[in-house]
């Protein structure tokens, strides 16, 4: 972003059907990170490959489906106009039986499909954009704090949504500042801190770090890198 590096130096190079937990601190670059690899920021040095395809390109961008971190659908659409909109999106065919069974598996109620998005609550809006990363049935899923607006019911259900992603051979690439949500989904962890990859490994990795917490575990990590000013 002008005379600013936003990311630097980060490689990383993920097969496919595995599920790698994204992590840093606010501003490390996390959604920069996500945004480069869907294709939606195209001015950078390197280079995004998604099966060989560079990532802005028609063909990489079929193969994987985005939920922002800042998900803000239309808000006089219906739930079921909106996901028609994004399976369109994907030259996938409406099928409500399927609309309503994913629904039915976020616990998300079918009723409230057929109102406006104005209507829901936060936690709804999120469900309806995890859904909107699901149904297209893409080969990669990346998602930009997924769970975030979700009460622990919520979370619960989402989580074990991922969980059947991945066990379906799904490839997953999402954020979260909630380091027990990573261990429980993720293959594989990454933390980057001031825009730099500083650990990529499981989640086992991250705990041999400290006896104490992921969070302590984390910490520990990022310390060496911590650019101090006084």
């Amino acid at each position: 972003y002008g005379k600013v590096s936003a990311l630097s130096e980060v490689h990383l190079d993920i097969p496919m059907g595995e599920s790698v937990g994204l992590v840093g601190l606010n501003g490390a670059g996390k959604t920069t990170l996500l945004k480069t690899i869907v294709g939606l920021i195209v001015n950078f040095e390197g280079e995004v490959l998604v099966n060989n395809c560079a990532a802005h390109g028609r063909e990489a961008k079929s193969h994987i489906s985005f939920l922002p971190e800042d998900f803000s659908p239309p808000p006089y659409l219906t739930g079921y106009d909106f996901v028609s909109y994004m399976l369109r999106l994907y030259g996938r065919a409406f099928n409500k039986n399927v609309i309503d069974e994913c629904a039915g598996w976020l616990e998300l109620q079918q009723s409230m499909l057929s109102k406006p998005i104005r209507t829901y609550s936060k936690g709804m809006r999120q469900k309806l954009g995890v859904m909107a990363a699901m149904l297209p049935d893409t080969e990669i899923v990346v998602l930009d704090e997924p769970l975030s607006g979700l009460d622990p019911g919520a979370r619960v259900v989402v989580k074990d949504a991922f969980i059947a992603l991945r066990r379906k051979g799904k490839t997953l690439f999402f954020s979260s500042h909630i380091l027990t949500d990573l261990e429980e989904i993720a293959d594989r962890l990454v933390i980057i801190h001031e825009g730099k990859k500083v650990l990529d490994g499981t989640p086992e990795e991250l705990r041999s770090y400290s006896s104490r917490s992921l969070e302590d575990a984390f910490l520990n990590v990022i310390r060496p890198h911590q650019a101090w000013t006084t």
